[in-house]
């Protein structure tokens, strides 16, 4: 009767957690869709340690929007270390750069998501 018990108190206890990170997530995406960037960088910054690939691109878009472009550098970065041969990751530090009129990084690293398509 005991371990039903703690079963059913654990089973409570994911669901709990589930059901925050599924609100987070469509709270996110609502102030995405509304452009207050803002507010979804405060839940995309939470749900980008739990899940990193899955709201990137919004949580990028934010980022730049509100022109806080260290952090949405260091997003690519961190992402661009954990899979170095996606050449998406290149080609957003290029454009965020570009953004900044930081023309020669951005065409560096432009010419690195090329190298990367093309065959060896």
């Amino acid at each position: 009767m005991r371990i039903c018990f703690l079963h059913i108190i654990f089973l409570f206890t994911c669901a709990g957690l589930f059901a925050q990170s599924n609100t987070d997530g469509l709270l996110a995406d609502q102030y995405f869709k509304n452009k207050e960037y803002d507010k979804a960088i405060v839940y995309y910054e939470k749900l980008s340690n739990k899940n990193p690939v899955q709201y990137y691109k919004n949580y990028l878009t934010s980022l730049i929007e509100t022109k806080n472009y260290k952090e949405a550098e260091k997003l690519i970065k961190k992402l661009s270390k954990k899979d170095p041969n996606d050449p998406a990751y290149w080609v957003d530090l290029g454009s965020l750069y570009k953004v900044q009129g930081q023309d020669a990084e951005a065409k560096k690293q432009f010419e690195k998501s090329i190298k990367q398509l093309s065959p060896s």
